[in-house]
């Protein structure tokens, strides 16, 4: 006499089988990618000059972005407002870009004493930002 198969047991099974070849696939991806990446990316240390500090707020938390800026850092294209306009209207408004320096996002105690994030942004100069 058959007894009755649970086939929920089954589908675990498949479940676990394919995320085993997912896990597999997803690693040999980054393999790949780390392997076509330089050993160590070009960098160069600056000692940016003070600007200013904007205060943003998410649903939950304050994050505070530091704008500074350094000479060291490349100046953007020399455009006139209308060709800056003319792009940012365009189909491929991200094709003008600002050269800067992001810091990565750290955790930083604030003027009362709470942990917020601080992210550390450079630029040529801080004219242009104040001006927007």
């Amino acid at each position: 006499m058959a007894t009755p198969t649970d086939t929920s047991l089954l589908s675990v099974e498949m479940e676990d089988e394919e995320s085993e070849l997912y896990q597999q696939i997803l690693m040999k991806a980054v393999q790949e990618a780390q392997s076509q990446m330089p050993e160590n990316p070009a960098s160069k240390q600056i000692k940016p000059q003070p600007g200013f500090c904007v205060k943003t707020k998410t649903a939950d938390d304050k994050i505070f972005i530091n704008i500074c800026k350094s000479d060291q850092i490349p100046s953007p294209p020399d455009i006139s407002e209308e060709e800056l306009i003319e792009i940012l209207e365009s189909d491929e408004p991200s094709s003008y870009r600002i050269p800067m320096s992001l810091g990565e996002p750290h955790a930083e105690i604030d003027n009362i004493r709470i942990y917020r994030y601080q992210v550390l942004s450079c630029l040529k100069s801080v004219k242009a930002v104040v001006a927007l």
